[in-house]
C-alpha cells in the first residue's frame, strides 16, 4: 500500500482506540495527537467500546485483537452485524502484535478496513488513516460476510478485452504481434 505523502488535516477526526494495555494506549494517542488528531477517546475493552461509540461517536476505530473478555474480531464482527449504519460501516484498523497471514485473513474476513502489527510507526498509522479517507472500499454482503470489498483494487475494469484489440509490441525483438482469431497472437513484420 502506497499513500502519496500529501499534507492532510486530520483534526477534525474523531478516533476510538480500544486496547486493554495502558501503555499501548497512551502510545497510540500520543502518536495520534502528532499526527495532528484533537479528538481521540480510549477504553480498555470491547465491552467500553460499545458504549464510547455510542457516546463519542467516532470516524474510525483502531482496536487491538487480544483482550479479554471479548477480543477485537468479535468488536469488529457485532459491529457490522448492528443495524445502526454509524456502527456497521465505520472504518476500523486492527492494530495487533499478530501478523501471521491466517490472521490477517481473519481480520479481514472479520470486517477490518485496514490491518497493522506491533510495533507501529506514526508514519504507517497516518499511511492507514489517509487511506481509509483517500481509498474507501466499497462495503459488500457475500455469502455471510458484510463489510468492506477484501479485494484492494488500483484500477477500474472499463470492460472488453482491450488486449485482444491492441497490438502488442516487444521493444526487444523490435516486432508487433497483432490478434488473431482465437486467444492468441502472431507476429507480423516489424514494427
Amino acid at each position: 500500500m502506497a499513500v502519496v505523502q500529501k499534507n492532510y488535516k486530520l483534526t477534525n477526526l474523531k478516533i476510538l482506540v480500544v486496547d486493554d494495555n495502558d501503555s499501548m494506549r497512551f502510545m497510540i494517542r500520543t502518536a495520534l495527537h502528532a499526527l495532528g488528531v484533537e479528538m481521540v477517546h480510549d477504553v480498555g475493552s470491547a465491552s467500553a467500546a460499545f458504549a464510547a461509540i455510542e457516546s463519542f461517536r467516532p470516524d474510525i476505530v483502531i482496536t487491538d485483537w487480544e483482550m479479554a473478555p471479548t477480543d477485537g474480531i468479535v468488536l469488529v464482527k457485532t459491529l457490522r452485524a448492528d443495524a445502526d449504519p454509524r456502527k456497521k460501516f465505520i472504518p476500523i484498523i486492527m492494530l495487533t502484535g499478530y501478523g501471521e497471514e491466517a490472521r490477517v485473513h481473519e481480520a479481514r474476513d472479520a470486517g477490518v478496513n485496514e490491518y497493522m502489527v506491533k510495533p507501529f510507526t506514526a508514519k504507517g498509522l497516518f499511511n492507514r488513516l489517509v487511506s481509509l479517507i483517500v481509498s474507501q472500499r466499497h462495503f459488500i454482503r457475500l455469502n455471510g460476510y458484510f463489510g468492506p470489498d477484501r479485494r484492494r483494487r488500483e484500477t477500474r475494469y472499463l470492460g472488453g478485452n482491450r488486449r485482444l484489440r491492441a497490438p502488442l509490441v516487444l521493444p526487444l525483438a523490435n516486432s508487433v504481434m497483432t490478434p488473431i482469431k482465437g486467444s492468441g497472437f502472431a507476429p507480423t513484420a516489424g514494427a
